[in-house]
């Protein structure tokens, strides 16, 4: 009788709609907790999802508050009105020394962090399998078997961990409070000179919160050998000795007051110089005039510097049709010439640098950032004011001054790009964690500081709300001087492992974040998500031939203007970024094609023709609400779709014939191909929200004159033309 009483309920709330539904839940979940606990039954899953709403409920960010809050207001509550911002910072640091005087930044906050604790069924389980793993001398049917009390145990120890992942993220969310603080303290707002007792505090937690500098500044080298080591190279209009010296200024102070000029950043080190060249060319090609710093932590070995110096200052067109020797131009290389002429390429020689940042980290720290990490540190120890981040594999498609010169930079001077809407989530707990390092709305210590609490333009993006990719970060514009406590922040977020390790694709959401925790709203994201970049699959080599939605088959996802200019696309401009032709020629759709068409397809650029930007993806939770029923109904919906040819056999799919009667249901669909790095974008998607029609995204196509301009831009990536004569 209860099973069928479900099912009316549940059938009844899908005809009304969503916030039927979500009353439905409500309901089950009483029946639910009734029938269990008639049961006697303490450990069934029914109890575990009562939990799970439970933890959500003490866990949510909106809850928490500084530790130091409650008894700092207590003591200091009523004076702060009469206080200016000065006196009150110096009330709160002196507050903390008495209170923790040991406290200081903690690397390793994370051990122990479990992210399991709203999900108990799944923990259960994982603890079953280890108690069943331990009994191996036991007969089966006796290790299998679990007893009331490894019940009562596990559940204790969920407990435990649930304590200290609680522990855990307010010991983070306090150190990040703490660095808002210092930086409304002591970087925005306070100018020096400051008087002795706060010019000592500033130091003292300056030390406290990043123990891992040594508060010098990177070395800077220019190509031709001059070095500048006690301060910033002068670049605002060509390089200049005459740059501004430290002459005994605290980093933080010269670094905010004293970066100048626009330029161009690049994370290295010797394992990319192959592609770092490959963008410097472009750079050329773009007739760029910009400053390039070339940053790295002495992993960069001189035959790579090599490597790039040639590539920023090495000819590129000559101007002679045969060499002294009598050599004469090829045919290629002379159209290469006329379509440079025609397009005003001059390829001038760059303005590069190359910085070191090992002098500002302690050795035994250097560790600490590594990888992507590293890119973090470039973004921060340039010398730029106003900066142009780019990977290594970048391609830029439009010249790098005009990045500045795009309407959401102007707006905020903080500009970042859209990533694919890939249906690819995270944990409630994992979004609710970064959440709780941000100033609440409802914060008591972030006010009174005059730090900015978070409004809906962080809390609603789609990364907090469920999705796990929002930004793609192979772009990033801003303005250092503006929104320089975020940078201190981003420190302070890079030096963690978890759980921000795995909950973040690399450095991708780094940016947008650290301003967001610092009380600075002040950016924007470009309009598009990103698109699928390349040329448009005809019908019969389509995925889904029988579907009227548009396919494109790319490995390097595009960005798009607000009126639709691709500005730059990642990895490279090879069809595949790592050639894959031997494993790819034998799979659909390349086995259909003939051998000369697939071979020109991996020699040659990547032709760009058009761009699919699919639908958006539905809302899958609101920050507001720590239950999950709108989540769980978006999930039916999907888990009632049929399957996408990534969650199927592709090759026996499409042999059974059955590829011919699917549509996509979702606009990014993976593939094999590319060593599995190839996305098929649609632009026409059955409705993620249950209804019976399709949900469009857009279809650009680029006229005749871009698309030669792609290809001449993907032939110099290519080959570099740095060989022109026979």
């Amino acid at each position: 009788m209860r099973i069928s009483a479900k099912k009316a309920l549940k059938a009844v709330a899908l005809a009304l709609g969503v916030s039927s539904l979500l009353v439905m839940f409500k309901v089950l979940n009483l029946m639910d907790h009734i029938g269990v606990y008639l049961q006697g039954n303490l450990f069934d899953e029914d109890v575990f999802r009562r939990s799970d709403l439970e933890v959500k409920e003490q866990i949510h960010f909106l809850k928490y508050e500084f530790t130091m809050a409650k008894d700092f207001m207590a003591e200091y509550g009523e004076r702060m009105s009469n206080m200016g911002i000065g006196e009150r910072c110096s009330a709160f640091f002196q507050y903390v020394d008495r209170k923790d005087p040991e406290w200081q930044f903690d690397y390793l906050p994370g051990d122990g962090y479990e992210k399991y604790v709203d999900n108990k069924y799944a923990f259960f389980e994982e603890e079953y399998r280890k108690l069943r793993d331990s009994r191996n001398d036991m007969q089966d049917g006796e290790a299998d078997a679990i007893s009331r009390e490894d019940n009562i145990t596990i559940n204790k120890y969920f407990h435990e961990r649930l304590q200290k992942t609680i522990d855990i993220e307010n010991k983070m969310a306090d150190t990040m409070t703490m660095t808002r603080i210092f930086n409304q303290c002591f970087v925005k707002n306070a100018q020096p000179p400051r008087d002795q007792s706060m010019q000592g505090t500033f130091e003292t937690y300056s030390r406290k919160l990043f123990p891992y500098l040594t508060f010098t500044l990177p070395t800077f080298s220019r190509y031709n050998g001059t070095v500048v080591e006690d301060g910033f190279p002068n670049l605002e209009n060509g390089f200049s000795l005459d740059h501004p010296t430290r002459k005994g200024e605290h980093m933080f102070d010269y670094m905010r007051t004293k970066n100048n000029g626009k330029g161009i950043v690049i994370s290295a080190s010797s394992r990319y110089s192959k592609e770092i060249v490959k963008l410097i060319r472009l750079l050329r090609a773009h007739n760029n005039r910009l400053p390039i710093q070339v940053v790295h932590k002495g992993d960069l070995s001189k035959r790579a510097i090599q490597r790039i110096k040639d590539a920023a200052l090495s000819e590129m067109m000559p101007e002679k049709e045969s060499a002294e020797d009598g050599q004469e131009m090829s045919n290629s290389a002379k159209k290469f010439i006329e379509a440079s002429r025609k397009y005003g390429v001059t390829f001038p020689k760059q303005e590069i640098w190359f910085v070191d940042v090992q002098p500002t980290l302690f050795r035994n720290n250097r560790q600490t950032f590594t990888s992507y990490e590293n890119k973090l540190l470039a973004y921060v120890f340039n010398s730029f004011e106003e900066i142009l981040l780019m990977d290594a594999d970048t391609v830029p498609l439009i010249a790098p001054i005009d990045f500045f010169s795009l309407d959401e930079y102007k707006e905020k001077s903080a500009l970042f790009f859209r990533d694919r809407s890939l249906r690819d989530t995270s944990k409630f707990v994992e979004t609710n964690f970064f959440s709780k390092l941000l100033p609440q709305p409802n914060s008591k210590i972030d006010p009174i500081f005059g730090v900015n609490t978070v409004t809906n333009h962080t809390l609603n993006n789609t990364f907090l709300t469920g999705y796990r990719h929002l930004q793609e970060a192979g772009v990033v514009v801003i303005n250092k001087k503006k929104h320089f406590p975020s940078f201190l922040a981003l420190l302070v977020l890079a030096a963690w492992r978890e759980p921000v390790e795995s909950s973040v694709w690399g450095d991708k959401e780094m940016y947008w974040l650290s301003l967001s925790m610092s009380g600075d709203e002040d950016y924007q994201f470009n309009k598009y998500q990103a698109a699928s970049v390349g040329q448009l699959t005809s019908s019969n080599l389509k995925f889904y031939p029988g579907s009227q939605a548009n396919e494109i088959c790319s490995s390097h996802p595009g960005h798009m203007s607000n009126n639709g200019t691709l500005l730059w696309m990642n990895s490279g401009f090879s069809y595949c970024k790592k050639n894959s032709y031997m494993r790819d020629k034998s799979r659909f759709p390349f086995k259909n094609y003939d051998e000369k068409t697939l071979l020109d397809l991996y020699h040659y650029p990547l032709r760009i023709h058009h761009a699919i930007v699919p639908p958006t993806l539905p809302q899958l939770r609101s920050y507001d609400a720590p239950n999950d029923f709108r989540e769980r109904y978006i999930r039916e919906i999907w888990d009632g779709k049929p399957k996408d040819l990534d969650e199927l056999d592709v090759e026996k799919t499409i042999e059974s014939g059955e590829f011919q009667k699917l549509n996509p249901q979702k606009g990014w669909v993976k593939t094999p191909l590319c060593t599995n790095y190839q996305y098929c974008a649609y632009d026409m998607v059955f409705n993620m929200t249950g209804e019976n029609d399709d949900t469009k995204g857009m279809l650009f196509q680029f006229d005749e004159e871009k698309t030669r301009w792609y290809n001449y831009i993907g032939s110099i990536w290519l080959t570099g033309k740095s060989n022109f004569y026979q």
